[in-house]
């Protein structure tokens, strides 16, 4: 299972109808770039890097709180161990994250 960091964007609402802020994670070699856990796992995990934080923390919306931490991303997201990819996240249905773990 691969996770494609770049691929993934935060928002900070469900549907792009309204005002809203967005972020897109950075990859790259380094920890001052986010990665992921990369094991054949039907759980995945996601590693912010410095970068990527200080970016986050001058959002004044974005990542507040769950409730203000949406998931959207393309079907290139994520593929799993038989080559199958993951369904998509469109602007207007984005996922809601559940929590955060530090």
């Amino acid at each position: 299972t691969s996770l494609t960091i770049g691929a993934l964007t935060l928002q900070s609402v469900m549907s792009t109808n309204v005002s809203h802020e967005t972020y897109t994670l950075v990859s790259g070699p380094g920890p001052q770039y986010s990665t992921s856990s990369d094991n054949d796992s039907t759980v995945l995990y996601v590693y912010i890097g410095t970068r990527d934080l200080n970016e986050l923390k001058r959002m004044r919306t974005l990542v507040q709180s769950p409730s203000s931490t949406y998931l959207i991303f393309p079907r290139t997201l994520v593929k799993d161990m038989a080559g199958l990819y993951v369904v998509p996240a469109r602007n207007v249905s984005a996922v809601r994250v559940n929590g955060y773990t530090p």
